[in-house]
């Protein structure tokens, strides 16, 4: 049966568009082809990218760091380095820096690099490791002291374990807030039965032992002290390893004094 004439003009259009667009087709592809061929790899176009950032603006760095942050994110770079990079960097370089935040501004050829510091509970009192902080998560770092010249209290960490630094961190924030009789200057770690000791502004030892039974301690504590006080004017030392078991020990200092005394020359004749 023959087509007709109206149906075979139909058909023949329809093949002509089918060429065009086979024939656009593959010259998009021939295109594509050496473009690609021209431009850069991928990491190095990213690297053209990032070099456009032409000024960078860090917020929330203190003075002492202002400097070094800014020779960091502007000097020399490395193979393969760029400004996102260094930013993430930033808490290695500087274990101070608890967190940092890139945003840039491609019309303005900017970036802004926001960062946030650690909060320092205490300073940790460790031979040859001068200038170390415990932050409030329970990690040791390192960092220009006078950065955190609030934080007064005097850490030993001795062998204490990463569980044991986290309960410490907490207790810290405790004993900042408690009443106690005078504030808190040093804590250390004695052993894993024995605890921690804290030792206070004037002279009062405690032995604190685990970290358990926080409020409960520090309201007898309180109690004890303010006791004992009227009976010993002089230094006291307050146990309260046996705290479970419902005893709070309290002692004179200088009666512990003596002792180490009497016992000291007897080591001696040994």
């Amino acid at each position: 049966m023959a087509t007709r004439p109206k149906v075979r003009r139909q058909r023949l259009r329809l093949l002509a568009a089918a060429a065009a667009l086979f024939t656009l087709g593959g010259m998009a592809a021939i295109t594509l082809r050496h473009l690609g061929r021209s431009l850069p790899a991928w990491p190095g176009l990213t690297s053209l990218l990032h070099a456009r950032i032409v000024s960078v603006q860090v917020v929330g760095a203190p003075a002492e760091l202002a400097s070094p942050i800014d020779d960091f994110l502007h000097g020399r770079p490395a193979a393969g380095s760029d400004l996102a990079s260094r930013v993430a960097a930033l808490p290695e370089r500087f274990p101070c820096v608890k967190s940092v935040r890139l945003q840039r501004d491609w019309f303005r050829h900017s970036a802004r690099v926001e960062l946030s510091l650690r909060r320092a509970v205490g300073r940790v009192v460790r031979e040859r490791r001068p200038d170390e902080f415990l932050d409030e998560d329970g990690g040791i770092f390192a960092a220009p002291a006078q950065l955190y010249p609030d934080a007064r209290l005097e850490v030993e960490p001795g062998s204490a374990a990463a569980a044991q630094l986290q309960a410490l961190a907490a207790m810290a924030d405790t004993w900042a807030r408690a009443e106690l009789p005078s504030p808190a200057r040093s804590v250390s770690y004695r052993s894993g039965t024995e605890g921690w000791e804290l030792v206070l502004e004037d002279g009062t030892r405690v032995l604190w032992g685990d970290m358990q039974w926080p409020a409960e301690k520090l309201a007898r504590l309180g109690e004890a002290l303010a006791d004992a006080r009227t009976r010993f004017p002089g230094g006291l030392v307050a146990d309260l390893r046996y705290f479970e078991d419902g005893r709070v020990l309290l002692r004179p200092y200088a009666a512990e004094r003596q002792i180490l005394k009497e016992v000291m020359p007897w080591r001696n004749r040994m």
